[in-house]
């Protein structure tokens, strides 16, 4: 297997493992895949798309969970090998525009933050019309993947949060340079932090 065939194979992978995830956000269950959607292949073919769209893994597939709402239950493994996962992508690019090239790594970092909050909110409205979960109930469940930093921004007001999650968010600062300033501009008061957390 020669370098970008490999590559290729960890994309699929990673694909894989990613839509796994999110499905398991999406059902609130453990995912179990027909065994016709284990096969290799199915994931080589989204790959290869995700290579060809030049689309990070995650935005290839937060495009899909967004956009595709038929049948019941989508999107699944086939649809994101074809031509509707090219338009979801290109829909997904046009509503959460990455404008963030050859800027400085704050604004990429805030970026990437604008697009978190924006899947969170998105899984928040889906569980709430498909489960009847709160927007509260779904950012305070930890089977949820979403950073904590996050939880915070959009439970500002919730005691809770902040000492579930308020020794996570301060590693996640200490790690991402920039990260307070941004959090801070979004009215994330980060003395409050400091205090529920020591």
């Amino acid at each position: 297997m020669d370098y970008e065939e490999n590559e290729l194979h960890n994309l699929a992978q990673t694909i894989q493992d990613g839509f796994a995830r999110r499905k398991e956000v999406q059902i609130n269950r453990k995912y179990r895949p027909h065994p016709k959607f284990l096969k290799k292949e199915l994931w080589l073919k989204a790959a290869r798309l995700c290579r060809d769209l030049n689309a990070a893994p995650n935005d290839f597939l937060d495009a899909a969970f967004t956009f595709a709402m038929k049948p019941e239950g989508a999107p699944f493994p086939p649809m994101i090998t074809g031509k509707s996962m090219e338009l979801w992508y290109k829909q997904y690019t046009i509503e959460f525009p990455n404008t963030n090239g050859g800027k400085d790594i704050t604004t990429k970092l805030e970026g990437l933050v604008e697009q978190e909050i924006r899947c969170a909110l998105n899984i928040c409205i889906r569980r709430e019309e498909r489960l009847g979960k709160s927007f509260r109930d779904t950012l305070l469940d930890s089977l949820v993947k979403f950073s904590p930093y996050i939880r915070l921004l959009l439970l500002k007001d919730e005691a809770e949060a902040w000492v579930r999650y308020g020794e996570e968010v301060k590693n996640a600062l200490y790690q991402k340079p920039g990260l307070d300033t941004i959090l801070e501009q979004k009215g994330l008061e980060l003395k409050k932090l400091y205090d529920a957390t020591n």
